[in-house]
């Protein structure tokens, strides 16, 4: 009989534990980083378009080679040319005329064919670099949504926490006002932090249901269909009184992990490798390379070609024959209104205008980094003190409850103490979320992600 209540026990435990716990959402920061740079359509796209820049450079590139096609052509002239001499006529062909076979081209020199294929390298390097400057902005959203969540999550949690002890300490002094050792006015303004503290965790819950959204949205991942209900897994297994269940209790890594994840990120600094001045430095060499194109439109180009063909007439003569061809061209342009210089003087403005682009990013980023490391080491500093604070103004809460008790503090004294822990804590928790966000900017900025 004992153990049958044991196990009857153990399995109310279970299913009552599973209840609580609702749907579960565990998502840890690399698998957010991970499933967000799958799901991402704006980094696909950005990536379709690199890709499609590194062919347009092979395209160029293969131009560059000799190329084999097959052709032909077939006609009919209804009037052939023909020439009566002696008494005999002569035609010089037949109705039917045509020829087919293999042509080997090369463009044995073209400055511009050379320089283009240049700049398209450097054009598909340029986009290759746009890819991971999205990337790395694609990572800096989903760490901050997944941060913000965390900070939402824990002042859910603190949130709570401060509900039980203000429940706790009503039903205390609603005891005390029946014992005659309280006043009425006591209880009423006990109540009035219960209901206080009960739609502050409601609009957190509502807050922490914005942040899911926001980070799901990223990482696609899927969440439960209607309004959001959710909780820390703390709470939702021992829920206060008048709190509704949880519909989702997400599960993320401990503040510390991710700030562990990302400490590396405070002593990166911008360089000339960062992907955003990459870009900027490979778009101001395609313009170059497609400057000294058309600088080679000032010089001759020349074409080989080789040709073997099936042939019909021979001329005069009506039969089949195999023509073997060799040739040479040469072009060379004279006088073109000055559109060949134009086009040159285009590309060199545009060169340089990537250049004075890089250079106002190049000081962008170096300011941005120093400012992000300033608030970093500011808040750093300062979360020592807030934690510091908040165990402070938990033991001073107590005290002033005890004191309250033994009739020496008024009650105002205690609800004032109590606001002063929950917002030292609150506190402490939004300063870990900034110091969180700076370093994620700060690995964004940095020149190795």
């Amino acid at each position: 009989m004992k153990k049958q209540s044991v196990c009857f026990s153990c399995c109310l435990l279970i299913a009552v534990s599973l209840r609580a716990e609702g749907n579960g959402f565990t998502l840890t920061l690399p698998g957010a980083e991970e499933k967000a740079v799958k799901h991402s359509p704006r980094l696909a796209s950005v990536e379709s378009d690199a890709a499609s820049a590194r062919e347009k450079a092979l395209s160029q590139s293969s131009l560059l080679w000799p190329s084999v096609v097959v052709d032909g052509y077939w006609k009919y002239i209804s009037e052939v040319p023909s020439l009566s001499l002696f008494g005999r006529t002569i035609t010089f062909g037949a109705n039917d005329n045509y020829s087919i076979g293999p042509t080997i081209r090369w463009n044995a020199w073209d400055g511009g064919l050379i320089n283009a294929r240049r700049a398209s390298a450097a054009a598909a390097a340029a986009k290759d670099a746009d890819a991971r400057v999205s990337r790395r902005q694609l990572l800096l959203s989903v760490r901050t949504a997944y941060f913000q969540t965390q900070g939402a999550l824990e002042q859910v949690r603190l949130l709570a926490e401060s509900l039980r002890l203000a429940q706790f300490q009503y039903a205390d002094i609603e005891r005390r006002v029946r014992a005659g050792a309280s006043s009425r006015l006591d209880g009423l303004s006990a109540h009035q932090d219960v209901l206080t503290r009960l739609a502050q965790l409601r609009q957190a819950r509502a807050d922490l249901a914005v942040s899911l959204r926001e980070l799901a949205d990223l990482t696609g991942e899927a969440l439960p269909e209607g309004d959001l209900l959710p909780l820390d897994a703390a709470t939702a297994k021992d829920l206060p009184a008048d709190v509704e269940p949880a519909n989702l209790v997400p599960v993320l890594d401990a503040t510390a992990l991710s700030q562990k994840a990302l400490a590396p990120a405070s002593d990166g600094r911008p360089g000339p490798r960062h992907p955003q001045l990459e870009s900027l430095a490979d778009s101001a060499e395609s313009a170059r390379r497609a400057a000294d194109g058309a600088r080679a439109g000032h010089w001759p180009k020349f074409q080989l070609s080789a040709r073997s063909s099936l042939d019909y007439p021979n001329g005069p003569i009506l039969e089949q024959i195999n023509q073997k061809s060799v040739g040479v061209t040469a072009s060379l342009s004279i006088f073109e209104f000055d559109r060949i210089s134009r086009d040159i003087r285009v590309q060199e403005a545009q060169a340089r205008a990537f250049d004075e682009r890089r250079a106002q990013a190049e000081e962008d980023l170096l300011r941005q980094w120093s400012e992000a490391r300033d608030q970093w080491a500011a808040l750093d500093a300062q979360r020592t003190i807030f934690r510091r604070r908040a165990a402070e103004a938990e033991e001073l809460s107590r005290l002033v409850y005890e004191s309250y008790k033994a009739g020496q503090s008024r009650f105002l004294d205690v609800q004032t103490a109590n606001l002063r822990v929950l917002e030292a804590e609150v506190q402490s928790v939004r300063a870990d979320f900034q110091i969180l966000s700076q370093l994620a900017l700060l690995a964004e900025l940095s020149e190795g992600e």
